[in-house]
């Protein structure tokens, strides 16, 4: 008897969500990743060709992919969380990334990034 063994990779697609970042400050793109599962490889890319930003893989980070990005990416290696500082308006556009887990499932998510020039604070008022 010929046994035939096939191994499904699940992709479990995200939805898109709007983040707001304001000029000159860190904001957090959430990858909206399973808590649960140990991530094994992590990719945040831009446009649809798609040209990678933040990369994990074999336990190694690579955030210095694209000169734009240099020194302003932290990725979180456990929840596939990006975190950009010192944000510029050529920042807003949308982020793509794909998370593999040990279990040969993966899961993907889109994020657009709007980038403000205020930040408003509430305190600074008065009633």
């Amino acid at each position: 008897m010929l046994h035939v063994v096939l191994s499904l990779l699940l992709v479990v697609p995200g939805m898109m969500g709007n983040t707001v970042g304001y000029l000159g400050k860190s904001v957090n793109l959430s990858s909206e990743s399973n808590s649960t599962l140990k991530i094994i490889k992590i990719e945040w890319s831009i446009f649809s060709n798609p040209t990678w930003i933040a990369t994990y893989k074999d336990n190694v980070i690579n955030t210095n992919r694209l000169q734009q990005f240099e020194n302003r990416l932290r990725l979180n290696s456990s929840t596939g969380d990006l975190e950009i500082r010192d944000l510029k308006k050529t920042d807003e556009m949308e982020y793509s990334v794909l998370i593999k887990y040990d279990t040969e499932t993966q899961h993907n998510n889109k994020v657009k990034l709007i980038v403000t020039g205020k930040d408003i604070n509430y305190n600074h008022y008065s009633y």
